[in-house]
Parts: structure tokens; C-alpha cells; sequence
């Protein structure tokens, strides 16, 4: 397929998946709004129909809470969906809003960064109405993060469930669920040999082969973690009281950091100032990241014992987008991303070290290939200066895609899709990596 061809194609994606003031990943699998998933289809959106892109981002705001919190999930009429307003009963916080339907959780802290590069391409009279619009939201939600979510004042953010960390059941996520009791009834049922039962019963695995998606074990850990975080009505500071899983992430810290810096961007464009605090906590966060770093890699850190959790992923590489590691660092993990034992098979960048003992080509986070952690560690390598090694890692991410279409994720081994068809973030990084 010609790189033209590719466009195209990647542009009746995002048409299909269009519902007016949103767009949905997959009408198939995912028929809502997704945090961060409207902020990378944006991005896309914006090499071509830069207003549209913008609505795509004033749409997600609307869902903000009283608190400041963004949702990661925005429900819209469907009702094809495992886990629906009817589960989240967001309404249980004094916080939530009353004209939308939303999850109790968030998702990694995006929207400032993808609203720059909407910024970017909008005409100037457009694009400073934009910025006016968009900037307090943006604000009081980098706020709630610090406020809701950094009880320490360290400056790293503390997740207290999977999902939000996007990068749901990648490794160092598949270690903290453990801690997750299951009710007796459960365990129970799986130990009487029902597990294939259940499965079937599953509506995501009714769509796709059961083998791709989460493990029915750390599938019904996370919805028991889910619906205990309900049970205290979505309030932080009770949650991180005696938190059943509290992780100061790599992942969302860095993406924190990013977009930190476009927040602060987007300030100097209408000639406005972060407030003091804010930019207090995005210094303290950007040097905070050093903590993380063990001398070979960085890792994500359980905020209740103190420890690094050591499990190979791929969120090592994301201090690179967030240009907080050292000269010295950044040139040990371009290293190890290099290394085809861990990290460069035929099609790079694998969610998980292709030497972890859970490893799997095909299981959601667990190894497949995604597009946007590829996007976003292009950026990094840009930022350090890697740039032959940035253009690669383009080349074969489009290649991918090329021979393997719009899937949601893909093997690193062999470049075989998985997950759904036709997904909104592939087709819209895409785009954008074609346009560089």
C-alpha cells in the first residue's frame, strides 16, 4: 500500500468511528470516549481537520468534574459495554457531573500535550478562542492530580487502579493485582473449573479471542479493585488511606511532565501565567523521576512499601519523551531498546521484555505492539537526539501497519493484528507519523 493509500485509509478509520463531537476507539469493542485515546485521535484529526480535533478535546472537557478530575471513560448512548454507567455509578462523588455519565477513574495526563499540537494548527484567530477555552480545565486538572494525588507533595502522582495507567496489565500492573482478594464465590467458581464458562460469558471476549484480552483472573481482579474504589465514592484521600494498590507510575509521571511543559506553553500563547503551586509541583515532578531509576532502568515505584517494581515493560523508555533522564541514561535505555532479546524483535517496541516469564505475542499489554507507545517513544528518541533511530523505528511502525491494517495492537514476532479492527489511535498516530 502506498503511503498515500495509507492515509486515506487511516482517515475512513476515524470517519467510521466518528459519533458527531466524538470519536469512539472501536464502535465494535469500545462504543464510548476514552481519555486518552481522544487526545492521541486529535492529534491525528489535526493534520486534516484541525476544528474538528479541537471538538474532540472540547467534547472529553465537558466531562470534568466539580474536583477537576478528567474521567477516563465518557459514556455515550450504547450500552455494549462489560463495564457501564450502570457499574461506575459515578454519581455516588458530589464531584461528578450531572449532564454526562462517566467512570470514577482517570487515565495518563495527555490532554495538555495533545491540545498544543490541535493548538499548532489551528489559524491564529482560532487558536488563541481555542487556548481561552481549553486552559482552565486544563489547569484545574493537573491541579486535582497534585491536589487528589500526590498526598506527599513529592511531585509523583500515586494510581490507584490499572486502568489508569492506560497501559492496563503490563507487567509491573499483572505483580500489584495480586494483591487483589478475590470474594470467596469467585474463587470458588474458577477453582470448580467454570473459568471457560465465564469466559464466554464475557462481552469482550464474545468479540475477540479470549487468549488476546486480559486473563480471567486479573480481569476479575480489576473489577473487584474497580468496585471497591466505588464503594468509597472515587475520594482520593479516602482510597489512599489503606489503598489496596497505590503506584507512583513511570508511565503517567513522564506524560505528566509533558504535559506540564504544553500547559505552560499554552499559557505564554494567551499571555497567561501557571498558578504557583502548579508550577511548583511540575519542577518537583520533573526532577522526582531520578527516583525511579535503579542504575540499569527506570521502574515504576509502589507508593505503599517504598519499592521499585521490577518487572521488564516497556515504561521504562518514557523518561525519554519527558527528557528527565541524563545524557548517560538515556544512552543505557536506547541500548536496551535495541537489544532483540528484550526489546527489538522484527517488529519493535514489545509492551513487555520478550524475556519476562509472562510474555505473550498476542494478550492485550502483555507483549503485543501498540502504536501509540511506539509514538510516543519516537518522540523520545527525537528529544535526545536519536534521530536515525526515531526514523526506524517510523519505518517499521508504518510497515506494520501496512502489512497488518488498523488492529489494535500486533505481535512484535511475526506483525500478526490482534485486539479489535479498524482502532482509532493506530489510525490517527499514523497519520501523524506520516505528516512529520
Amino acid at each position: 500500500m502506498k503511503l498515500i493509500q495509507l492515509e486515506q485509509a487511516a482517515k475512513r478509520v476515524l470517519a467510521a468511528n466518528d459519533q458527531g463531537d466524538y470519536t469512539v476507539p472501536s464502535t465494535k469493542l469500545y462504543p464510548h470516549q476514552w481519555l486518552w485515546d481522544s487526545a492521541f485521535i486529535a492529534i491525528g484529526l489535526a493534520h486534516y481537520d484541525p476544528v474538528r480535533a479541537a471538538q474532540e478535546i472540547q467534547t472529553l472537557l465537558r466531562s470534568q468534574w466539580g474536583n477537576g478530575m478528567i474521567p477516563h471513560v465518557v459514556f455515550g448512548a450504547s450500552e455494549d459495554y462489560w463495564l457501564d454507567q450502570k457499574f461506575w455509578r459515578s454519581n455516588r462523588s458530589k464531584f461528578a457531573p450531572r449532564q454526562v455519565l462517566t467512570s470514577g477513574i482517570t487515565q495518563p495526563p495527555v490532554i495538555a500535550m495533545a491540545a498544543e499540537i490541535v493548538a499548532e494548527h489551528l489559524g491564529s484567530a482560532l487558536r488563541e478562542e481555542f487556548i481561552r477555552q481549553v486552559y482552565p480545565a486544563l489547569v484545574a486538572y493537573h491541579q486535582w492530580w497534585y491536589r487528589e494525588r500526590d498526598p506527599k507533595g513529592t511531585g509523583l502522582v500515586v494510581l490507584v487502579h490499572l486502568w489508569e495507567n492506560g497501559l492496563d496489565n503490563t507487567p509491573p500492573w499483572t505483580e500489584m493485582l495480586q494483591r487483589v482478594r478475590l470474594p470467596l464465590y469467585l474463587n470458588i467458581g474458577l477453582k470448580l473449573g467454570l473459568k471457560s464458562v465465564v469466559n464466554r460469558l464475557r462481552p469482550d471476549t464474545r468479540i475477540v479471542p479470549t487468549e488476546e484480552r486480559l486473563d480471567l483472573h486479573d480481569a476479575a481482579r480489576s473489577v473487584v479493585l474497580a468496585a471497591k474504589l466505588r464503594r468509597k465514592g472515587y475520594d482520593g484521600k479516602k482510597i489512599l488511606k489503606h489503598p489496596t494498590i497505590a503506584v507512583e507510575s513511570l508511565t503517567t509521571n513522564c506524560l505528566l511532565v509533558v504535559s506540564n511543559e504544553s500547559l505552560g506553553r499554552l499559557a505564554g500563547l494567551i499571555d497567561a501565567k501557571l498558578p504557583h503551586e502548579l508550577a511548583t509541583a511540575a519542577t518537583r515532578t520533573k526532577r522526582a523521576i531520578q527516583q525511579l531509576w535503579d542504575g540499569q532502568e527506570f521502574y515504576s515505584r509502589d507508593y505503599t512499601t517504598g519499592q521499585l517494581i521490577k518487572s521488564p515493560s516497556i515504561n521504562t523508555f518514557f523518561p525519554l519523551i519527558a527528557g528527565v533522564a541524563t545524557k548517560a541514561q538515556a544512552a543505557k535505555l536506547v541500548e536496551l531498546l535495541q537489544d532483540p532479546k528484550r526489546y527489538w524483535p522484527q517488529f519493535p517496541v514489545p509492551t513487555a521484555a520478550l524475556d519476562w516469564p509472562g510474555f505473550s505475542q498476542k494478550r492485550y499489554w502483555q507483549g503485543p505492539t501498540w502504536v501509540n507507545t511506539n509514538w510516543l517513544i519516537i518522540q523520545g528518541l527525537r528529544r535526545y537526539g536519536y534521530d536515525d533511530l526515531a526514523s526506524e523505528l517510523r519505518a517499521k511502525t508504518l510497515a506494520l501497519v501496512e502489512k497488518s491494517g488498523f488492529s489494535e495492537y500486533f505481535s512484535p514476532l511475526d506483525g500478526k493484528p490482534y485486539g479489535i479492527e479498524g482502532f482509532s489511535w493506530t489510525a490517527a498516530l499514523v497519520i501523524d507519523l506520516l505528516n512529520e
